[in-house]
């Protein structure tokens, strides 16, 4: 049975903890590190620790679990560090509680709404539907069933793709509706392969950041030509298969969990979700934005990849902008593009097919494919799956 060590905060621990118990996993908790780290820490299997808590403070805790327990497995929600695996806390409980114990997610029959891992206000389940494998993406919250009917069937319109997960069938009932896709192939977020590179204190080589980003634009192409905005463009977003190239997650729908991060600004585990990528327009009205705000979150990730961290500490008003060239060598012509998406001014950004011309005339790195498969190996052997 594994042991778990929590030592967080109590409104980011029950969650997890519920989740770990029904894994079959025993859960400790301490609330004071100083306190309870020196009593407890020979008698655990894996230790989650606050990741935004003083970087001395997590760096001595984890020097006295490694040193009383040399096989504990460490990892921290939130925050950045490179002795740890650092969890995104914006990830649901339950999937946490895999990552965390190694347990994989079986395919299950779907049922009227089946066990599923929530996103508030959507949730999602993997799950078998007429013998074939489907991915459900729903809601239950009864104010959210004519958004989310209107924003998935506007998919309709958009052209099949291999970027963008194909919609197979909507639905509603009395007390739910959903959407069925076809299921993601096994591969890993962007957001992941980020937090390896974090922890590996390298970038991927810019033509690479290029390859992507062509397919990403290709991708929101393909929906604004639709009149379709992504709502996410995020690396939690961006999937990278382990057979194929690129695919872009939450097409459309994804305006629905970024209205909800508007209205409540916390996330699940009750912690403040990350607003630096918010464009200007969404922070000061709280609301999901148009077809410019993708542009404004594409430029924030692209900025984020060729630089290696945010252009902006907190929020979208920490201006100046610091130029893209000052933190990595990259043709002033994608730079300038970079910068003027994160424009403060919607009007001033460019259009999407610029942002396109500009990438489709940058170098691409002849073995990108390669560079993104090494990295996901070497993910997967650091997370020890």
């Amino acid at each position: 049975m594994l042991r778990v060590l929590l030592a967080l905060q109590p409104g980011v621990r029950w969650p997890l903890q519920t989740a770990l118990t029904k894994q079959g996993a025993t859960c400790e908790a301490i609330d004071d590190l100083s306190k309870g780290l020196r009593a407890t820490a020979s008698r655990f299997d894996v230790a989650v620790l606050d990741g935004t808590v003083k970087s001395l403070t997590l760096k001595w805790a984890v020097g006295e679990l490694r040193k009383r327990n040399p096989a504990v497995r460490l990892f921290a929600l939130g925050g950045e560090s490179a002795d740890v695996t650092v969890m995104d806390p914006a990830i649901a409980p339950d999937e946490l509680a895999r990552k965390l114990t190694g347990a994989v997610e079986k395919p299950r029959e779907f049922g009227e709404v089946g066990e599923r891992e929530s996103l508030r206000p959507l949730y999602s389940v993997n799950a078998i539907r007429n013998g074939a494998p489907v991915w459900i993406l729903g809601t239950e919250d009864n104010e959210e069933f004519e958004p989310f009917l209107a924003l998935v069937s506007s998919l309709g319109g958009v052209p099949s793709s291999p970027l963008l997960p194909a919609l197979l069938e909507i639905s509603r009932g009395e007390e739910c509706c959903w959407a069925g896709f076809t299921p993601l192939p096994a591969g890993v977020a962007l957001s992941e392969l980020k937090r390896l590179l974090r922890t590996e204190r390298t970038r991927l080589s810019m033509g690479t950041v290029v390859h992507l980003a062509r397919r990403i634009g290709e991708g929101l192409a393909l929906l604004h030509g639709a009149h379709v905005r992504h709502g996410m463009v995020r690396p939690f977003s961006v999937w990278l298969p382990d057979a194929g190239d690129v695919m872009l997650r939450f097409g459309a729908v994804g305006e629905l969990l970024e209205g909800d991060r508007f209205r409540n600004y916390k996330s699940m585990f009750g912690a403040a979700p990350r607003m630096d990528d918010l464009s200007p327009e969404q922070f000061r009205e709280r609301q999901p934005g148009d077809l410019r705000t993708d542009l404004y979150q594409f430029g924030h990730m692209l900025y984020e990849l060729l630089a290696g961290f945010s252009p902006f500490s907190s929020t979208p008003h920490d201006r100046p902008l610091s130029p893209v060239r000052e933190h990595a060598d990259v043709p002033p012509s994608l730079a300038r593009v970079v910068e003027v998406m994160l424009a403060e001014d919607p009007a001033e950004r460019p259009g999407l097919a610029e942002v396109r011309d500009v990438l489709g005339r940058c170098s691409v790195a002849p073995d990108a494919a390669g560079e993104l498969s090494a990295a996901r190996g070497r993910l997967r052997t650091m997370l020890g799956v």
